[in-house]
Protein backbone atom coordinates (compact mmCIF):
# COMPACT_ATOMS: atom_id res chain seq x y z
CA UNK A 1 0.00 0.00 0.00
CA UNK A 2 1.20 3.58 -0.50
CA UNK A 3 1.17 4.25 3.07
CA UNK A 4 3.44 1.42 3.73
CA UNK A 5 5.58 2.50 0.76
CA UNK A 6 5.64 6.32 1.20
CA UNK A 7 6.00 6.27 4.90
CA UNK A 8 2.65 8.59 5.41
CA UNK A 9 2.34 9.24 8.75
CA UNK A 10 -1.74 8.44 9.60
CA UNK A 11 -4.18 10.78 10.97
CA UNK A 12 -8.17 10.90 11.62
CA UNK A 13 -8.54 12.15 8.51
CA UNK A 14 -6.66 9.71 6.25
CA UNK A 15 -8.26 6.55 7.76
CA UNK A 16 -11.73 8.19 7.47
CA UNK A 17 -10.47 8.14 3.67
CA UNK A 18 -9.02 5.15 3.15
CA UNK A 19 -11.43 3.17 5.30
CA UNK A 20 -14.28 4.46 3.28
CA UNK A 21 -12.45 3.72 -0.25
CA UNK A 22 -12.84 -0.03 0.39
CA UNK A 23 -15.86 0.18 1.68
CA UNK A 24 -16.80 1.70 -1.63
CA UNK A 25 -15.34 -0.87 -3.34
CA UNK A 26 -16.36 -3.78 -1.07
CA UNK A 27 -13.14 -4.87 -1.10
CA UNK A 28 -12.93 -7.35 1.34
CA UNK A 29 -9.45 -8.30 1.35
CA UNK A 30 -8.11 -4.30 0.88
CA UNK A 31 -10.82 -3.52 4.16
CA UNK A 32 -8.47 -6.23 6.08
CA UNK A 33 -5.18 -5.11 5.14
CA UNK A 34 -5.97 -1.51 5.28
CA UNK A 35 -6.92 -1.83 9.17
CA UNK A 36 -4.25 -3.72 9.71
CA UNK A 37 -1.60 -1.12 8.38
CA UNK A 38 -3.56 1.23 10.04
CA UNK A 39 -3.09 -0.25 13.73
CA UNK A 40 0.30 -1.83 12.88
CA UNK A 41 1.65 1.70 12.47
CA UNK A 42 0.84 2.33 15.95
CA UNK A 43 -2.13 5.00 15.27
CA UNK A 44 -4.79 4.81 17.86
CA UNK A 45 -8.28 6.59 17.96
CA UNK A 46 -7.87 9.98 19.06
CA UNK A 47 -9.39 11.42 22.23
CA UNK A 48 -11.41 13.66 20.40
CA UNK A 49 -12.12 11.28 17.77
CA UNK A 50 -15.77 12.44 15.59
CA UNK A 51 -18.19 10.04 16.12
CA UNK A 52 -18.37 9.77 12.19
CA UNK A 53 -14.08 8.51 12.54
CA UNK A 54 -16.06 5.96 14.69
CA UNK A 55 -19.24 5.17 12.53
CA UNK A 56 -16.75 4.60 9.89
CA UNK A 57 -14.47 1.66 11.51
CA UNK A 58 -17.51 0.25 13.23
CA UNK A 59 -18.70 -0.10 9.69
CA UNK A 60 -15.11 -1.45 8.11
CA UNK A 61 -15.27 -4.32 11.33
CA UNK A 62 -18.85 -5.14 10.45
CA UNK A 63 -18.06 -5.66 6.94
CA UNK A 64 -15.73 -8.15 8.05
CA UNK A 65 -17.76 -9.64 10.42
CA UNK A 66 -15.18 -8.93 13.12
CA UNK A 67 -18.49 -7.86 16.21
CA UNK A 68 -16.24 -8.23 18.47
CA UNK A 69 -14.24 -5.03 17.44
CA UNK A 70 -17.46 -3.03 16.56
CA UNK A 71 -18.50 -3.66 20.73
CA UNK A 72 -15.18 -2.40 22.15
CA UNK A 73 -15.86 0.70 19.81
CA UNK A 74 -18.87 0.93 20.84
CA UNK A 75 -18.36 0.56 24.05
CA UNK A 76 -15.30 3.19 23.60
CA UNK A 77 -17.47 5.84 22.86
CA UNK A 78 -20.62 5.90 24.75
CA UNK A 79 -19.12 3.99 28.26
CA UNK A 80 -15.02 4.97 28.51
CA UNK A 81 -15.56 8.23 26.94
CA UNK A 82 -19.03 8.79 28.29
CA UNK A 83 -20.42 9.91 24.68
CA UNK A 84 -24.27 10.05 23.29
CA UNK A 85 -24.44 8.09 20.39
CA UNK A 86 -25.86 10.71 17.55
CA UNK A 87 -28.68 9.20 15.36
CA UNK A 88 -26.49 8.45 12.43
CA UNK A 89 -24.07 6.35 14.64
CA UNK A 90 -26.70 4.60 16.16
CA UNK A 91 -27.99 3.69 12.46
CA UNK A 92 -25.00 2.97 11.60
CA UNK A 93 -24.83 0.05 14.15
CA UNK A 94 -27.99 -0.92 13.05
CA UNK A 95 -26.73 -1.51 9.94
CA UNK A 96 -23.76 -3.71 10.95
CA UNK A 97 -25.89 -5.81 13.15
CA UNK A 98 -28.45 -6.39 11.13
CA UNK A 99 -25.99 -7.20 8.59
CA UNK A 100 -24.54 -9.74 10.40
CA UNK A 101 -27.76 -11.34 11.60
CA UNK A 102 -27.82 -10.07 15.06
CA UNK A 103 -31.54 -8.45 15.36
CA UNK A 104 -32.17 -9.35 18.61
CA UNK A 105 -29.04 -7.19 19.29
CA UNK A 106 -30.35 -4.25 17.02
CA UNK A 107 -33.45 -4.45 18.41
CA UNK A 108 -32.23 -3.84 21.82
CA UNK A 109 -30.26 -0.86 20.47
CA UNK A 110 -33.00 0.58 18.51
CA UNK A 111 -35.23 0.64 21.71
CA UNK A 112 -32.12 2.21 23.69
CA UNK A 113 -32.31 4.59 20.70
CA UNK A 114 -35.48 5.39 20.81
CA UNK A 115 -35.10 5.87 24.76
CA UNK A 116 -31.59 8.40 24.13
CA UNK A 117 -33.52 10.10 21.15
CA UNK A 118 -37.28 10.28 21.97
CA UNK A 119 -38.11 13.71 20.85
CA UNK A 120 -36.91 13.49 17.03
CA UNK A 121 -38.73 9.82 16.28
CA UNK A 122 -39.60 11.16 13.17
CA UNK A 123 -36.20 12.69 11.81
CA UNK A 124 -34.67 11.30 8.69
CA UNK A 125 -32.06 9.82 11.34
CA UNK A 126 -34.98 7.60 12.16
CA UNK A 127 -36.13 6.67 9.13
CA UNK A 128 -33.06 5.41 8.28
CA UNK A 129 -32.54 2.99 11.67
CA UNK A 130 -36.66 1.64 11.17
CA UNK A 131 -35.41 0.84 7.09
CA UNK A 132 -32.52 -1.21 9.11
CA UNK A 133 -34.93 -2.86 11.22
CA UNK A 134 -37.23 -3.83 8.66
CA UNK A 135 -34.29 -4.90 6.75
CA UNK A 136 -33.91 -7.68 9.87
CA UNK A 137 -37.55 -8.49 9.73
CA UNK A 138 -37.28 -9.16 5.98
CA UNK A 139 -34.30 -11.15 5.94
CA UNK A 140 -36.14 -13.49 8.77
CA UNK A 141 -38.79 -13.39 6.60
CA UNK A 142 -41.13 -12.20 9.81
CA UNK A 143 -43.59 -9.84 7.38
CA UNK A 144 -45.62 -9.50 10.36
CA UNK A 145 -43.10 -8.00 12.73
CA UNK A 146 -42.09 -5.81 9.58
CA UNK A 147 -45.34 -4.67 9.18
CA UNK A 148 -45.26 -3.69 12.47
CA UNK A 149 -42.45 -1.73 12.37
CA UNK A 150 -43.96 0.14 9.30
CA UNK A 151 -47.27 0.94 11.38
CA UNK A 152 -44.93 2.47 13.85
CA UNK A 153 -43.03 4.62 11.59
CA UNK A 154 -46.65 6.07 10.34
CA UNK A 155 -47.23 6.78 14.03
CA UNK A 156 -43.97 8.66 14.64
CA UNK A 157 -44.83 10.54 11.26
CA UNK A 158 -41.28 9.06 10.09
CA UNK A 159 -40.89 9.19 6.57
CA UNK A 160 -40.81 5.85 4.53
CA UNK A 161 -38.33 5.90 1.49
CA UNK A 162 -38.13 3.82 -1.29
CA UNK A 163 -36.04 1.22 0.15
CA UNK A 164 -38.27 0.58 2.77
CA UNK A 165 -41.31 -0.01 0.84
CA UNK A 166 -39.29 -2.40 -1.73
CA UNK A 167 -38.35 -4.18 1.25
CA UNK A 168 -41.32 -4.54 2.84
CA UNK A 169 -43.17 -5.27 -0.30
CA UNK A 170 -40.52 -7.69 -0.73
CA UNK A 171 -41.16 -9.22 2.73
CA UNK A 172 -44.79 -9.61 1.67
CA UNK A 173 -44.37 -11.09 -1.63
CA UNK A 174 -42.21 -14.16 0.02
CA UNK A 175 -44.61 -15.36 2.03
CA UNK A 176 -47.50 -15.20 -0.22
CA UNK A 177 -49.23 -11.99 1.21
CA UNK A 178 -49.69 -9.99 -1.70
CA UNK A 179 -52.56 -8.13 -0.01
CA UNK A 180 -50.71 -6.53 2.42
CA UNK A 181 -48.05 -6.09 -0.85
CA UNK A 182 -50.74 -3.77 -2.94
CA UNK A 183 -51.44 -1.71 0.23
CA UNK A 184 -47.93 -0.88 0.22
CA UNK A 185 -47.82 0.20 -3.26
CA UNK A 186 -51.01 2.74 -2.95
CA UNK A 187 -49.62 3.91 0.32
CA UNK A 188 -46.37 4.16 -1.95
CA UNK A 189 -48.26 5.75 -4.51
CA UNK A 190 -50.20 8.18 -1.84
CA UNK A 191 -46.31 9.31 -0.98
CA UNK A 192 -43.61 11.37 -1.85
CA UNK A 193 -41.64 8.02 -3.32
CA UNK A 194 -41.94 7.00 -7.09
CA UNK A 195 -42.25 3.04 -7.64
CA UNK A 196 -38.97 2.35 -9.68
CA UNK A 197 -38.09 -1.25 -11.38
CA UNK A 198 -37.68 -3.08 -8.44
CA UNK A 199 -41.35 -2.05 -7.12
CA UNK A 200 -42.41 -3.55 -9.74
CA UNK A 201 -40.05 -6.14 -10.76
CA UNK A 202 -40.83 -7.30 -7.02
CA UNK A 203 -44.88 -6.87 -7.11
CA UNK A 204 -44.86 -8.72 -10.65
CA UNK A 205 -42.36 -12.08 -9.11
CA UNK A 206 -44.77 -12.02 -6.01
CA UNK A 207 -47.97 -11.96 -8.54
CA UNK A 208 -46.28 -14.89 -10.32
CA UNK A 209 -45.56 -17.10 -8.05
CA UNK A 210 -49.00 -17.12 -6.12
CA UNK A 211 -50.33 -17.58 -9.61
CA UNK A 212 -51.81 -14.52 -10.74
CA UNK A 213 -50.57 -14.03 -14.07
CA UNK A 214 -53.22 -11.51 -15.06
CA UNK A 215 -52.15 -9.12 -11.99
CA UNK A 216 -48.45 -9.66 -12.84
CA UNK A 217 -48.89 -8.73 -16.82
CA UNK A 218 -51.21 -5.62 -15.66
CA UNK A 219 -48.50 -4.36 -13.48
CA UNK A 220 -46.10 -4.93 -16.60
CA UNK A 221 -47.92 -3.39 -18.40
CA UNK A 222 -48.09 0.17 -16.01
CA UNK A 223 -44.68 -0.40 -15.60
CA UNK A 224 -43.53 0.36 -19.57
CA UNK A 225 -46.91 3.18 -19.92
CA UNK A 226 -45.17 4.88 -17.20
CA UNK A 227 -41.63 4.83 -19.01
CA UNK A 228 -39.74 1.87 -16.97
CA UNK A 229 -37.49 -0.23 -18.43
CA UNK A 230 -37.93 -4.26 -17.49
CA UNK A 231 -34.81 -6.00 -16.65
CA UNK A 232 -33.96 -9.52 -16.71
CA UNK A 233 -35.70 -10.34 -13.33
CA UNK A 234 -39.18 -9.02 -14.43
CA UNK A 235 -39.67 -10.67 -17.95
CA UNK A 236 -37.96 -14.28 -15.62
CA UNK A 237 -40.42 -13.92 -12.89
CA UNK A 238 -43.57 -13.45 -16.34
CA UNK A 239 -41.61 -16.46 -18.21
CA UNK A 240 -42.54 -18.71 -15.08
CA UNK A 241 -45.46 -17.13 -14.48
CA UNK A 242 -46.47 -18.13 -18.28
CA UNK A 243 -44.44 -21.56 -17.28
CA UNK A 244 -46.50 -22.63 -14.31
CA UNK A 245 -50.37 -21.80 -16.53
CA UNK A 246 -48.68 -23.94 -19.38
CA UNK A 247 -49.03 -21.08 -21.91
CA UNK A 248 -46.45 -21.63 -24.52
CA UNK A 249 -47.70 -19.12 -26.67
CA UNK A 250 -47.59 -16.59 -24.04
CA UNK A 251 -43.85 -17.87 -23.24
CA UNK A 252 -43.23 -16.77 -27.04
CA UNK A 253 -44.75 -13.33 -26.72
CA UNK A 254 -42.33 -12.64 -23.01
CA UNK A 255 -39.29 -13.82 -25.31
CA UNK A 256 -40.83 -11.25 -28.03
CA UNK A 257 -40.82 -8.51 -25.65
CA UNK A 258 -37.41 -9.16 -23.99
CA UNK A 259 -35.35 -8.97 -27.58
CA UNK A 260 -37.05 -6.24 -28.19
CA UNK A 261 -36.38 -4.27 -24.81
CA UNK A 262 -32.39 -5.48 -25.34
CA UNK A 263 -32.52 -8.33 -22.24
CA UNK A 264 -30.97 -11.29 -23.34
CA UNK A 265 -32.41 -14.62 -22.54
CA UNK A 266 -29.82 -16.62 -19.69
CA UNK A 267 -29.69 -20.39 -18.34
CA UNK A 268 -32.66 -19.08 -16.22
CA UNK A 269 -34.86 -18.02 -19.13
CA UNK A 270 -33.88 -21.86 -20.92
CA UNK A 271 -34.34 -23.64 -17.34
CA UNK A 272 -38.32 -22.13 -17.26
CA UNK A 273 -38.69 -22.78 -21.04
CA UNK A 274 -37.75 -26.45 -20.43
CA UNK A 275 -39.94 -27.09 -17.56
CA UNK A 276 -42.78 -25.33 -19.36
CA UNK A 277 -42.43 -28.15 -22.02
CA UNK A 278 -41.37 -30.81 -19.97
CA UNK A 279 -44.81 -30.23 -18.05
CA UNK A 280 -46.41 -29.71 -21.59
CA UNK A 281 -45.06 -33.27 -22.77
CA UNK A 282 -42.75 -31.98 -26.05
CA UNK A 283 -39.06 -33.25 -24.92
CA UNK A 284 -38.57 -32.13 -29.06
CA UNK A 285 -39.01 -28.45 -27.75
CA UNK A 286 -37.24 -28.81 -24.50
CA UNK A 287 -34.39 -30.21 -26.58
CA UNK A 288 -34.36 -27.19 -28.96
CA UNK A 289 -33.68 -24.64 -26.09
CA UNK A 290 -30.48 -26.06 -25.12
CA UNK A 291 -29.30 -26.67 -28.53
CA UNK A 292 -30.43 -23.15 -29.93
CA UNK A 293 -30.83 -20.74 -26.89
CA UNK A 294 -27.12 -20.93 -25.65
CA UNK A 295 -25.94 -20.26 -29.05
CA UNK A 296 -28.36 -17.70 -30.34
CA UNK A 297 -27.98 -15.56 -27.01
CA UNK A 298 -24.11 -16.38 -26.35
CA UNK A 299 -24.08 -17.97 -23.26
CA UNK A 300 -23.33 -21.58 -22.17
CA UNK A 301 -25.90 -24.15 -20.75
CA UNK A 302 -24.82 -24.68 -16.71
CA UNK A 303 -25.54 -27.29 -14.54
CA UNK A 304 -29.24 -26.41 -13.85
CA UNK A 305 -30.24 -26.35 -17.08
CA UNK A 306 -28.82 -29.48 -18.15
CA UNK A 307 -30.51 -30.92 -14.79
CA UNK A 308 -33.63 -29.25 -15.71
CA UNK A 309 -33.83 -31.17 -19.04
CA UNK A 310 -33.27 -34.61 -17.36
CA UNK A 311 -35.52 -34.15 -14.65
CA UNK A 312 -38.10 -33.26 -18.08
CA UNK A 313 -36.98 -36.35 -19.67
CA UNK A 314 -37.07 -38.93 -16.27
CA UNK A 315 -40.88 -37.12 -15.81
CA UNK A 316 -41.76 -38.26 -19.40
CA UNK A 317 -40.63 -41.76 -19.04
CA UNK A 318 -36.82 -41.37 -21.08
CA UNK A 319 -34.73 -42.08 -18.03
CA UNK A 320 -31.97 -43.82 -21.11
CA UNK A 321 -32.03 -39.58 -22.77
CA UNK A 322 -31.83 -38.62 -19.34
CA UNK A 323 -28.29 -40.84 -18.89
CA UNK A 324 -27.08 -39.61 -22.50
CA UNK A 325 -27.22 -35.82 -20.97
CA UNK A 326 -24.92 -36.55 -18.05
CA UNK A 327 -22.76 -37.65 -20.67
CA UNK A 328 -23.41 -34.74 -23.26
CA UNK A 329 -22.83 -31.94 -19.89
CA UNK A 330 -19.50 -33.36 -18.91
CA UNK A 331 -18.35 -33.14 -22.66
CA UNK A 332 -19.43 -29.80 -22.56
CA UNK A 333 -17.02 -29.09 -19.34
CA UNK A 334 -20.21 -28.98 -17.36
CA UNK A 335 -19.87 -31.18 -14.02
CA UNK A 336 -23.04 -32.59 -11.98
CA UNK A 337 -23.43 -31.52 -8.65
CA UNK A 338 -25.53 -32.93 -6.10
CA UNK A 339 -28.97 -31.92 -7.56
CA UNK A 340 -28.06 -33.09 -10.98
CA UNK A 341 -26.90 -37.05 -9.12
CA UNK A 342 -30.13 -36.58 -6.73
CA UNK A 343 -32.39 -35.93 -10.01
CA UNK A 344 -30.96 -39.24 -11.88
CA UNK A 345 -30.79 -41.44 -8.91
CA UNK A 346 -34.30 -41.12 -8.28
CA UNK A 347 -35.08 -41.80 -11.58
CA UNK A 348 -33.24 -44.51 -11.69
CA UNK A 349 -34.42 -45.78 -8.77
CA UNK A 350 -38.26 -45.12 -10.12
CA UNK A 351 -36.70 -47.68 -13.12
CA UNK A 352 -35.17 -50.32 -10.35
CA UNK A 353 -32.43 -50.62 -12.33
CA UNK A 354 -29.46 -51.54 -10.55
CA UNK A 355 -26.70 -50.65 -13.31
CA UNK A 356 -27.58 -46.75 -13.49
CA UNK A 357 -27.79 -46.71 -9.59
CA UNK A 358 -24.27 -48.09 -9.55
CA UNK A 359 -22.83 -46.06 -12.44
CA UNK A 360 -24.27 -43.07 -10.93
CA UNK A 361 -22.87 -43.35 -7.72
CA UNK A 362 -19.66 -44.73 -9.00
CA UNK A 363 -19.59 -41.73 -11.36
CA UNK A 364 -19.63 -39.36 -8.16
CA UNK A 365 -17.05 -41.31 -6.17
CA UNK A 366 -14.39 -40.64 -9.14
CA UNK A 367 -15.99 -37.26 -9.94
CA UNK A 368 -12.81 -34.71 -9.55
CA UNK A 369 -12.67 -31.60 -7.71
CA UNK A 370 -15.80 -32.31 -5.06
CA UNK A 371 -15.59 -35.06 -2.50
CA UNK A 372 -18.60 -37.53 -3.04
CA UNK A 373 -19.80 -36.57 -0.13
CA UNK A 374 -20.88 -33.22 -1.02
CA UNK A 375 -22.17 -34.84 -4.29
CA UNK A 376 -24.77 -38.16 -2.95
CA UNK A 377 -27.55 -37.62 -0.83
CA UNK A 378 -27.66 -40.48 2.05
CA UNK A 379 -31.04 -41.30 1.93
CA UNK A 380 -30.54 -42.11 -1.66
CA UNK A 381 -27.57 -44.13 -1.42
CA UNK A 382 -29.31 -46.19 1.20
CA UNK A 383 -32.16 -46.53 -0.68
CA UNK A 384 -29.34 -47.86 -3.79
CA UNK A 385 -27.86 -50.31 -1.83
CA UNK A 386 -31.29 -51.01 -0.55
CA UNK A 387 -32.42 -52.19 -4.01
CA UNK A 388 -29.45 -54.04 -4.03
CA UNK A 389 -30.26 -56.14 -1.46
CA UNK A 390 -33.59 -56.75 -2.99
CA UNK A 391 -32.71 -57.79 -6.42
CA UNK A 392 -30.36 -60.21 -5.15
CA UNK A 393 -27.46 -58.08 -6.61
CA UNK A 394 -25.46 -57.47 -2.99
CA UNK A 395 -22.25 -59.96 -4.18
CA UNK A 396 -22.45 -58.61 -7.85
CA UNK A 397 -22.85 -54.78 -6.77
CA UNK A 398 -23.55 -53.79 -3.27
CA UNK A 399 -20.60 -54.84 -1.70
CA UNK A 400 -17.88 -53.00 -3.60
CA UNK A 401 -20.26 -49.73 -4.09
CA UNK A 402 -20.51 -50.08 -0.23
CA UNK A 403 -16.42 -50.45 0.51
CA UNK A 404 -16.22 -47.63 -1.78
CA UNK A 405 -18.70 -45.35 -0.33
CA UNK A 406 -16.90 -46.25 3.28
CA UNK A 407 -13.43 -45.48 1.81
CA UNK A 408 -14.92 -42.02 1.07
CA UNK A 409 -16.19 -41.48 4.13
CA UNK A 410 -19.59 -41.98 3.59
CA UNK A 411 -20.96 -44.78 6.12
CA UNK A 412 -24.76 -45.60 5.53
CA UNK A 413 -26.93 -47.68 7.96
CA UNK A 414 -28.98 -50.11 6.40
CA UNK A 415 -32.10 -51.67 8.25
CA UNK A 416 -30.70 -55.39 8.00
CA UNK A 417 -26.56 -55.43 8.06
CA UNK A 418 -25.09 -55.50 4.67
CA UNK A 419 -22.68 -58.72 5.39
CA UNK A 420 -26.14 -60.71 6.98
CA UNK A 421 -27.61 -61.12 3.27
CA UNK A 422 -27.08 -64.01 2.00
CA UNK A 423 -25.77 -64.90 -1.92
CA UNK A 424 -29.23 -66.46 -2.59
CA UNK A 425 -31.85 -64.06 -1.95
CA UNK A 426 -30.11 -60.83 -0.92
CA UNK A 427 -32.16 -60.70 2.42
CA UNK A 428 -30.40 -62.87 4.57
CA UNK A 429 -32.02 -64.30 8.41
CA UNK A 430 -32.49 -63.23 11.70
CA UNK A 431 -30.47 -65.01 14.36
CA UNK A 432 -32.60 -68.09 16.14
CA UNK A 433 -33.59 -66.82 19.93
CA UNK A 434 -32.96 -69.19 22.18
CA UNK A 435 -35.08 -68.07 24.31
CA UNK A 436 -38.25 -68.76 21.81
CA UNK A 437 -41.15 -70.59 23.14
CA UNK A 438 -41.33 -74.23 21.61
CA UNK A 439 -44.32 -73.53 18.97
CA UNK A 440 -42.69 -70.11 17.86
CA UNK A 441 -39.43 -72.52 17.32
CA UNK A 442 -40.68 -74.98 15.62
CA UNK A 443 -41.82 -72.67 12.71
CA UNK A 444 -40.06 -70.50 9.87
CA UNK A 445 -39.52 -66.79 10.26
CA UNK A 446 -37.84 -65.34 7.24
CA UNK A 447 -36.90 -62.09 7.20
CA UNK A 448 -39.54 -59.52 5.15
CA UNK A 449 -37.24 -57.38 3.99
CA UNK A 450 -37.98 -54.15 2.55
CA UNK A 451 -40.53 -53.17 -0.09
CA UNK A 452 -41.18 -53.31 -3.29
CA UNK A 453 -40.93 -49.91 -4.77
CA UNK A 454 -37.58 -47.52 -4.64
CA UNK A 455 -37.95 -45.42 -2.73
CA UNK A 456 -44.10 -27.40 -29.91
CA UNK A 457 -42.51 -24.61 -29.00
CA UNK A 458 -39.89 -21.68 -30.46
CA UNK A 459 -37.20 -23.53 -29.21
Amino acid sequence: MLIKSHGVKIDENLVNVALEACLTLRDLGCLRNALTTIWSSGWTVPKLASQHTYGVIIKAYGQIQSLTEVWQLWSELTVTKGMEANEQLYGQMLDVLVGNNRLDDALTLFKEMKVTHKSSLNSQGFAVAFAMIIRGFAQQKDCTKALECYDEMKTHGTRASLVVFNTLMDACSRVGDMHAACKLFEDMKGSDCVPDVITYSTLIKGHCINNDLEQALQLFGAMQEKGIKPDAIVFNSLLDGCAKKQVPALCEQVLSDMEAAGVAPSNHSASILIKLYGRCKDLDAAFRVIDEMPKQYNFRANNAVYTCLMSACIANGQMDKAMELRVRMIDDSVYPDERTYSTLLRGALRACSVEQCTLLVNEALDQKGKPAKYLLEEDLVRSVLMLMQRQNAWQTHGLELNNRLRTAGIIVRLAMAPDSCSRNDGFGQRPRDNNMNAKASSGSFRDQGAGKGASKGRF
